[in-house]
């Protein structure tokens, strides 16, 4: 099965959304992480457990229903339960464009393997940066306009970008440092090594 465009277009720009509905990245031992994340990572896995693609569909919806908001809606229960909804609307939307289970599983897979990318991709530029926020938001509008443009999708870009500033911004644990701050971070990193 080849993917459209429009259809590529689509997933991605979904993904920025469902990525911004997961708990926002954290600083944590000089590298940002997203707490509690097993049960996005391993979400694909509930589509690959069935060879009847209608049955996977199904079980990746019960998996998702079930898991987050048990499992990760502990720490934040309104924000899972915000995630899962839109995840189950995304399903009912690609089920409603397409009759063909295999075609709706494997869109799934782009969809939910982009939005933990896009997560992969926020915190280890936010890491890169060292501290600074301003520098790690400018590479992220980067790698926006370049990935949004290759897709169709320029118009989009800012959109995305006040969707991922929001998203880092959220818990409050990315405030700017100041510069003796940053320069104390990088002497005791130049020390570890």
């Amino acid at each position: 099965m080849q993917i459209k465009a429009n259809e590529l277009k689509q997933l991605v720009l979904w993904s920025y959304e469902l990525t911004a509905l997961m708990p926002a990245p954290r600083m944590e031992r000089e590298k940002y992480t997203i707490d509690s994340r097993n049960k996005f990572k391993s979400l694909p896995e509930a589509l690959r457990q069935m060879e009847d693609a209608s049955a996977s569909v199904t079980h990746f919806v019960k998996s998702a229903a079930y898991f987050l908001t048990r499992k990760e809606g502990k720490g934040n229960p309104q924000q899972m339960m915000a995630f899962t909804e839109m995840l189950l609307e995304r399903v009912k939307q690609l089920n409603d464009g397409s009759h063909e289970p295999g075609w709706v599983r494997e869109q799934l897979k782009y969809l939910i393997g982009y939005a933990n990318w896009n997560a992969d991709a926020v915190c280890a530029i936010l890491t890169a940066s060292a501290g600074d926020r301003e520098r790690g938001m400018e590479l992220i509008r980067k790698m926006l306009e370049a990935e949004l443009q290759v897709i169709g999708a320029t118009d989009q870009v800012q959109q995305v970008y006040d969707l991922l500033k929001g998203w880092t911004k959220r818990d409050g644990s990315h405030q700017e440092r100041r510069p003796e701050e940053q320069n104390r971070d990088r002497q005791q990193q130049g020390r570890r090594y």
